[in-house]
């Protein structure tokens, strides 16, 4: 088939009795496809498997030639950090599965090895790219700023469903032709799907940053007035951190005001002193 990789969840009916079982789950699924990379779908929230994934590597280490890492859904970061001391030789991809906790996943990954996997990708991959871009720079604080605006999205699309938001999204911008779900996931209604639309995400903290504070401050504020959907604020603060050291001429009438302002003291120090 052409496939890069191949993946397994843990079994949800019948679980596996400890991580030498779920490893050898997984090695006899690898087999089937013995010259693939193999991947753990690590998701104890949908399979109630409470297996500690970090046990799992090591024994998939030995079991599955083919073994390459795993997706981790999941927000125990205690066990991430096991997880990838497991891999003492550092040839195991982990994609982290949680895009609200990017942040948090970061310093396990040299900049060049750094990768997720996750549902809002589809609508949100660029602000989760300037996250990691922010804190490889060393631009802590526009790191966290742009983490709360992740936050924030699922924040206000929890109410509708995560996935529905998304294919909802996806349906406006005319990647899909229809936002429905498959059952038993349940479907919004025409007046959910309207609610949606009009909510916004909520405004993304103020934040001194490493390049002139104060306008940065201008710059957020700015990025705040526009930011009327998860769509506009991903936008906005994307071209937040691409301009100078000026924000832009449109961020409002205040700056309007006082550039006529001081025009206005210029020429009256003029006719005063000719």
């Amino acid at each position: 088939l052409g496939v890069a990789g191949v993946a397994a969840m843990a079994p949800r009916f019948v679980k596996c009795d400890g991580a030498d079982a779920l490893a050898a789950y997984c090695a006899s699924v690898a087999r089937a496809a013995p010259a693939t990379p193999f991947f753990y779908y690590h998701f104890p929230l949908a399979t109630g498997v409470a297996t500690k994934p970090s046990q799992l590597v090591r024994a998939a280490l030995a079991r599955i030639p083919t073994f390459a890492g795993m997706k981790y859904s999941a927000a125990d970061m205690w066990e991430y950090g096991e997880c990838c001391d497991a891999d003492a030789d550092g040839r195991l991809a982990f994609l982290p599965g949680f895009e609200a906790q990017t942040l948090a996943h970061l310093p396990y990954h040299p900049r060049d090895a750094y990768g997720a996997v996750s549902l809002s990708f589809s609508v949100l991959a660029p602000l989760h790219r300037d996250v990691a871009d922010a804190f490889y720079s060393g631009q802590s604080a526009d790191a966290h700023a742009l983490q709360a605006t992740s936050r924030g999205f699922f924040r206000a699309v929890t109410p509708f469903g995560w996935t529905q938001a998304v294919k909802l999204a996806l349906v406006d911008r005319g990647v899909l032709d229809s936002p429905l779900c498959r059952a038993p996931a349940r479907n919004l209604a025409p007046d959910e799907r309207g609610a949606r639309r009009r909510s916004r995400v909520p405004r993304p903290p103020t934040a001194p940053c490493p390049r002139s504070a104060s306008t940065r401050r201008g710059w957020t504020v700015w990025a705040r007035r526009r930011a009327r959907s998860a769509a506009a604020a991903v936008v906005a603060l994307r071209n937040i951190a691409a301009r100078g050291s000026r924000p832009p001429a449109a961020q409002g009438a205040p700056l309007q005001r006082r550039r006529r302002s001081r025009r206005r003291r210029a020429a009256s120090a003029r006719r005063r002193h000719p």
